[in-house]
């Protein structure tokens, strides 16, 4: 049961990942048309977020 959980939360994991990505490539196509200045300000933003996400995926197979 518990196992199965937490393979289940893994894979729910990637799924949610790779749904952002799709979200963020858009909004970053959206951003390249008004200013190529802010897409980059908010690049650095974003790989912030994506390496939070990467630890937090580690902690969830570790534990």
């Amino acid at each position: 049961g518990a196992t199965e959980r937490k393979t289940n939360e893994s894979a729910n994991h990637v799924e949610e990942e790779e749904e952002e990505e799709e979200e963020e490539e858009e909004e970053e196509k959206k951003k390249k048309k008004k200013k190529k200045k802010k897409k980059k300000k908010k690049k650095k933003k974003k790989k912030k977020k994506k390496k939070k996400k990467k630890k937090k995926k580690k902690m969830v197979t570790l534990s």
